[in-house]
């Protein structure tokens, strides 16, 4: 970052120079439209027009492992690709089918175009029709419901439960993505929106994004052979219902930005990470120590995401004091 100085030119109008090599990079010419907005105290200016711009990415995938190939088309789509272009002297099988594996992660992307040489995904949708406040929220929805059930699923060994949550988190992973992509949109100036808002959504969406993560761990265990239930501390039932409840309590706080629900959660925190630690002593299976690892891995995430929300509604609405109701289940 570097320091400017204003300029007086006539009467109460002060001036800023722009940087040449930003204004090389958009190619822009005198009496070339600017758009200009604040957010707190940022002042950001973006070309007019540019988000009519397409974004074309072209990958070469000669000689390319699947993985790379499916890790390099969530990159172009989070960069704010319009289309990928993939192309070889000849696609194999096993990259034709990541290609498609990937596609199925981008929000809003379909292959168009497809040769043995050559496969184009587009996008179909508008990104700004998709609020990320609403894939936030969404996201809380499903990791919720994956962590609770994930619980049942270890216990009971149900293995076609243990399935179900590792496909919701292809979903999580789905939304997760687009975030990061309308948040890059936003910054690059192809997309309009409030940076502090991506900025807290984006976040909060990463550390749900390790919910989710935790919960495939803990389902996993359904897939071991065994004919008894896990073994788990006496206190683990009393520890399960503060979690469910803690989950609760976090996605009604950023539904509603509430503040001093956010002190309150963090106000609890410690006891919660005592009743954990307590559990963790008494190491009653290996199973549980993966349960209870991953319980208070959870717990950590919930309060980083109760960090985030006072800090960000402090920036938004310095003087914003909402009443605390904490809900049971």
């Amino acid at each position: 970052m570097e320091r400017r100085r204003l300029q007086a030119t006539g009467g109460s109008s002060l001036t800023l120079t722009l940087p040449k090599s930003w204004i090389n990079r958009f190619k822009l010419q005198s009496k070339d439209e600017v758009l200009v907005g604040t957010s707190g105290l940022a002042l950001t200016i973006k070309p007019a027009g540019r988000s009519q711009q397409e974004v074309v990415i072209n990958i070469q995938v000669e000689g390319v492992p699947d993985e790379w190939v499916l890790r390099e088309m969530i990159a172009a789509y989070i960069a704010g690709a319009d289309k990928i272009v993939l192309y070889s002297r000849r696609i194999s099988p096993s990259q034709n089918q990541a290609i498609r594996e990937a596609v199925q992660l981008l929000f809003g992307f379909e292959i168009l175009e497809e040769t043995s040489q050559k496969i184009v995904a587009r996008t179909i949708l508008d990104d700004s029709l998709f609020p990320v406040s609403e894939s936030t929220m969404r996201i809380f929805t499903i990791t919720r419901s994956m962590f609770e059930d994930s619980l049942k699923a270890a216990q009971t060994g149900d293995k076609e439960l243990a399935l179900d949550i590792k496909q919701r988190d292809y979903e999580v992973n789905k939304l997760v993505h687009a975030i990061r992509r309308q948040f890059h949109e936003i910054m690059t100036g192809k997309l309009e929106g409030s940076l502090a808002e991506i900025s807290f959504y984006r976040s909060i969406a990463g550390q749900l994004e390790r919910v989710g993560d935790h919960a495939v761990k803990i389902a996993d265990l359904a897939s071991t052979d065994r004919t008894d239930p896990v073994k788990l501390s006496s206190t683990f039932p009393v520890i399960q219902e503060r979690v469910h409840l803690l989950l609760k309590n976090v996605e009604s706080m950023v539904r509603r930005l509430d503040k001093r629900l956010a002190h309150k959660i963090l106000d609890g925190g410690e006891e919660l990470e005592r009743l954990i630690y307590s559990s963790k002593r008494m190491k009653q299976s290996y199973e549980g120590a993966i349960i209870e690892d991953s319980l208070d891995r959870l717990r950590g995430y919930l309060m980083n995401i109760a960090e985030m929300t006072i800090d960000y509604t402090l920036l938004v609405r310095p003087e914003s004091s909402s009443p605390v109701t904490l809900t049971g289940r």
